[in-house]
């Protein structure tokens, strides 16, 4: 039994459309297969990361009221250090008032003294004993 023409080509078209879909099928499942593994692995890498937070964060939970009574220790100890520091800044603040008054005054006498040694160096008096007589001031 031979099938008409317009048949065997409707067959044909039919056949060509089963393996077109197959082909498009196979191909999109392929796809959705590597997506599938993509998202498992990124599931797993943030699960991983999730776990690695959650046991950091316990760990620094577990070690929590050591620092904390540390801290109440070192506490005081960082108060005094604190008020000893500004107590010396007022200090220096104080020294180097002082320091300025002091550089004043020495300006001052340094002032007195070139004039004292002026006045000397111009008078130039010598002062001479002569036997029998008193001092004597030769110019």
């Amino acid at each position: 039994m031979r099938l008409p023409g317009w048949l065997r080509g409707l067959v044909v078209l039919t056949l060509l459309a089963v393996c077109v879909t197959a082909c498009w099928y196979c191909v999109s499942m392929e796809q959705l297969s590597a997506e599938r593994e993509e998202l498992l692995m990124e599931l797993d890498t943030s699960r991983g990361r999730e776990r690695k937070q959650q046991r950091e964060y316990d760990q620094v939970a577990a070690e929590l009221p050591a620092a904390m009574a540390e801290l109440a220790v070192l506490q005081p100890q960082a108060d005094a250090a604190a008020e000893t520091e500004r107590q010396l800044r007022a200090e220096r603040k104080s020294l180097r008032s002082v320091k300025s008054e002091l550089q004043e005054t020495l300006d001052t006498l340094t002032g007195i003294n070139a004039e004292l040694e002026r006045a000397v160096s111009s008078t130039q008096q010598t002062l001479v004993l002569i036997p029998g007589e008193y001092l004597r001031t030769v110019r």
